[in-house]
């Protein structure tokens, strides 16, 4: 049922949508937390830990 529903117009429309879509940097923190604490700058989405 979900590959149906992927094939119609409008959710067509939201996957071309959602690909123009970019982040605006100028509004991301300068903070250098994630540098000095977890060894990278960014942020995480997902984490997994062995």
């Amino acid at each position: 049922r979900w590959k149906e529903t992927l094939r119609t117009p409008e959710a067509r429309q939201l996957i071309k949508d959602a690909e123009k879509m970019i982040s605006d940097e100028s509004k991301r923190q300068t903070s250098k937390f994630n540098e000095e604490y977890m060894g990278m700058p960014g942020s995480f989405r997902k984490l997994t830990v062995d």
